[in-house]
């Protein structure tokens, strides 16, 4: 117990650790940086033309894996009445069947899923995963396929192999930083909120290197080039929200659903006010939900 207390991580002043730390997590992030770009030449790829509408589910997971792919697809079946989105008169919100739906036979694999899934009622919102176990890897696998053809996501085992860059840093960040403030607190050393700011701008940090392990500099550059392209649909989304235009789920595969918050059509609201869940880049789960490939939102 005696090094626990007394070891040259526990026994540096404050200020001293406090640049230590900074310099650890710069130093490991663009380690960690430096590891998963080292080997990606897709920036010299020429750009594609972006289409007037691109495939909304495509855009979905390559910017944010399954749960990207979730949202679009609600929203895609909510805007053509499959689906709604009700309060329940105990509080809380259930998505389910919309009375009178159109037969459902005819949509695309992946929306027949999440809608047979959601059909009997499903309480919104639930856990980050609750709505995941509708979506597996065979759903996902064509979306996965033409992505990976373009260049713009490392084929999964790649991608694992290379996560292990984000080990040294993850390390620095949960265990270095946690472990000094646990010690000056069991000092009596309360002084310790430019810890916490530091630990919270790594977390940051390392978020946004873990949102990019999927995706490539190409995939990057797609990506900020649609949006790019797009925003100018935001200065008139009341309008394409009254319309019920086709672009809507476009626009919250490549912004997200808190776009929809605007929207007088009340399930589209629900769907934007309640949780906001990004999964991100995760490792692949067959079985358990599509594997999250998506980086962050714009």
């Amino acid at each position: 117990m005696n090094w626990f207390f007394h070891n040259p991580v526990a026994d540096m002043p404050g200020p001293l650790f406090l640049c230590f730390y900074a310099l650890v997590l710069t130093g490991a992030y663009w380690l960690g940086r430096w590891r998963l770009w080292d080997r990606d030449k897709t920036d010299e790829l020429p750009s594609l033309r972006i289409p007037s509408v691109p495939d909304a589910y495509t855009t979905a997971y390559l910017a944010d894996g399954s749960a990207g792919l979730r949202d679009t697809v609600l929203t895609s079946l909510i805007l053509r009445e499959y689906l709604e989105v009700e309060s329940e008169l105990g509080g809380g919100l259930r998505i389910r069947a919309k009375v009178g739906h159109p037969e459902a036979r005819h949509l695309h694999p992946v929306e027949k899923r999440v809608f047979d899934f959601c059909a009997g009622g499903v309480a919104w919102p639930g856990s980050p995963r609750a709505l995941n176990p509708a979506l597996h890897a065979s759903d996902c696998a064509p979306l996965e396929a033409v992505l990976v053809q373009m260049q713009a996501l490392r084929p999964l085992e790649q991608s694992r192999r290379e996560a292990k860059a984000l080990l040294l840093p993850s390390w620095c960040l949960f265990w270095v930083g946690p472990y000094k403030m646990g010690v000056a607190l069991m000092k009596g050393h309360t002084n310790v909120v430019f810890l916490v700011l530091l630990c919270m701008v790594g977390s940051a940090a390392l978020k946004s290197l873990s949102n990019s392990w999927r995706r490539t500099r190409f995939g990057d550059r797609m990506l900020g080039e649609m949006r790019t392209t797009f925003r100018s649909f935001l200065n008139r989304l009341e309008v394409l929200l009254a319309e019920g235009s086709p672009l809507i789920p476009t626009l919250v595969a490549l912004y997200g659903r808190s776009i929809l918050r605007i929207s007088e059509h009340p399930s589209l609201r629900n769907l934007a006010f309640q949780g906001q869940f990004r999964s991100g880049f995760v490792s692949g789960e067959v079985g358990g939900g599509c594997g999250s490939v998506g980086g962050g939102g714009g």
